[in-house]
């Protein structure tokens, strides 16, 4: 999985603002941040591109889960906003990938994950690429939920069950990679409170 951030430098948050608010495929504010999300045919909305607000007070960063459609989601932000951004750079990562590729065996040899970044500094840049990746899970539909969303499966309670049992997958192997890693472990309580389940029942 090919996680790619384009970053801006705002010129004019008024002017940027304005545009945002017209488009009728884009929801959100300056707080926040702002998502694009696209009608597919079954029916389902979903997230196309996430606007988020950067670290400084001028910056935005624009969030994509494959290259393809970060291209075409610079090539719309780009004729959107206009002369109110200035683009900074765009950083491309495969986190999923690099810690599939981290065990006990290859590390330090050919792993992929650079073996000299610090244990929190690693857990830090793993809790944020996973709270970016499943930020719209709840709403997502999921291929081990007969491709039901979490939100539709939950309102039965076989569905509830499988559920629970696609976090606790989930839960394991991070505690797996944790382990591996030499690093904390992420909690994926964020994904069960998004659609009301109780990880202790």
């Amino acid at each position: 999985m090919l996680l790619v951030t384009d970053h801006y430098r705002v010129r004019d948050w008024d002017a940027l603002e304005q545009a945002l608010a017209k488009k009728r495929d884009v929801d959100g504010d300056r707080t926040a941040g702002w998502m694009r999300t696209k009608k597919c045919e079954d029916g389902l909305t979903r997230p196309r591109t996430s606007i988020n607000i950067g670290d400084g007070a001028d910056k935005i960063e624009l969030f994509h889960k494959n290259l393809a459609e970060a291209n075409k989601g610079r090539k719309w932000f780009g004729k959107l906003a206009g002369d109110s951004v200035e683009f900074a750079g765009r950083v491309l990562s495969d986190p999923i990938g690099m810690m599939q590729n981290l065990d006990p065996e290859s590390a330090g040899r050919d792993s992929l994950m650079p073996t000299d970044i610090p244990a929190d500094a690693l857990a830090d840049l793993i809790e944020q690429t996973l709270h970016r990746l499943y930020a719209n899970w709840a709403d997502e539909s999921i291929p081990d939920l007969g491709g039901l969303t979490p939100k539709q499966a939950i309102e039965t309670p076989a569905g509830i069950e499988r559920v629970k049992g696609l976090l606790r997958s989930y839960e394991e192997g991070e505690r797996r990679q944790a382990k591996a890693q030499g690093r904390r472990e992420i909690s994926y309580a964020f994904l069960w409170q998004s659609i009301g389940l109780d990880p202790k029942h």
